[in-house]
C-alpha cells in the first residue's frame, strides 16, 4: 500500500482501501490507506472528528466492508483493480460529517449508528437476510408515488482526480444504454468523485447511482420478525395477492 508523509493541519489518504496502519510522529502523519483502520485512526487514535472508542466500531462490520473494496475488479483493458478507493486530503478543520461522507461515498454504501456502533456497508449484493410472507405484515403496503422525469436520470458525468497530473478532470461519462431507449431521452445527473483517481472506479460508482436511483421506495409495517433487519439489508417477500414470489428488497439505511 502506498504511505503519504505530511504535515498539519492536513491529513493525505492515497492508496487501496485494503491495508493497514497511522502513525504520529512530531508535526508529521503517516497513512497507508484501509477503510477499516483509516476510520479508526481518525475517529479514535487521531483524535480528529467524532473521538469514538474501540466499543463504539463493529468489528465484524469495518472487516467484511474492507474485504468487499479490496475485492478485484476486471478491467476491460485488461488487469485488474480494487473494487472502491479512497484517495485525498481532508483539513483537520473539516467537519465529522464531511470526512465521514467522504467515507461513505468512497465505499458507494452507508456508514449508520446502529444499537451504539459504527456499521460501515459497501455498496456491493448482499444475500438477502431473512422472508416474509403475508403473516409478517402489520398493515397495508404503501409505495411511493412514481418519480418524475426531473428526478430520473439516466447517464452520469463529473470530475475526479487524474492519476497522472493529480489535477481534476472529468472522467468518461456512463450512460446506462437500456434506460435511455426507455426514457426515450438521455438524463444527466452530476456526481463529482474528489476521492477518486480511477476512471474505470468511477463509472463503477456512476453505474450504482444510476441504478439506485430507479429503485421504488415502499412502507412495510412488519411484526416481531422485521427486527431482524439491520440498515441496508437486503430480504425478500412473497405476497400473493401483489405477484412477489421471493421479491427483493433493500431496507433503508
Amino acid at each position: 500500500s502506498s504511505n503519504a508523509i505530511i504535515a498539519d493541519p492536513a491529513i493525505a489518504f492515497k492508496g487501496r482501501l485494503d491495508a493497514a496502519a497511522c502513525r504520529l510522529g512530531g508535526n508529521a502523519v503517516s497513512v497507508s490507506v484501509n477503510f477499516e483502520s483509516r476510520m479508526i485512526d481518525l475517529q479514535r487514535a487521531l483524535g480528529f472528528g467524532l473521538g469514538i472508542d474501540a466499543q463504539e466500531m463493529e468489528d465484524e462490520a469495518f472487516r467484511i466492508a474492507a474485504n468487499i473494496c479490496d475485492e478485484a475488479v476486471a478491467l476491460k483493458a485488461g488487469g485488474t483493480e480494487a473494487r472502491y478507493t479512497m484517495n485525498g486530503v481532508f483539513d483537520t478543520s473539516a467537519r465529522p460529517g464531511q470526512v465521514l461522507e467522504g467515507a461513505r461515498e468512497a465505499m458507494a454504501g452507508w456508514l449508520p449508528y446502529v444499537g451504539g456502533k459504527w456499521r460501515p456497508i459497501a455498496g456491493a449484493w448482499r444475500a438477502p437476510q431473512v422472508d416474509f410472507d403475508e403473516s409478517d405484515f402489520l398493515g397495508p403496503i404503501e409505495f411511493q408515488a412514481l418519480e418524475s422525469r426531473r428526478d430520473k436520470f439516466n447517464a452520469v458525468r463529473g470530475r475526479f482526480i487524474d492519476p497522472v497530473t493529480w489535477k481534476e478532470t472529468d472522467y468518461p461519462a456512463y450512460v446506462h444504454a437500456e434506460l435511455v431507449t426507455r426514457d426515450n431521452e438521455t438524463l444527466w445527473e452530476s456526481l463529482e468523485q474528489p476521492l477518486c483517481v480511477s476512471a474505470a472506479e468511477c463509472q463503477r460508482k456512476a453505474k450504482v447511482a444510476v441504478l439506485r436511483a430507479r429503485g421504488r421506495e415502499v412502507s412495510m409495517r412488519l411484526g416481531r420478525r422485521g427486527w431482524r433487519l439491520t440498515p441496508a439489508a437486503t430480504f425478500r417477500v412473497s405476497f400473493g395477492v401483489l405477484g412477489w414470489v421471493n421479491k427483493t428488497f433493500r431496507c433503508g439505511p
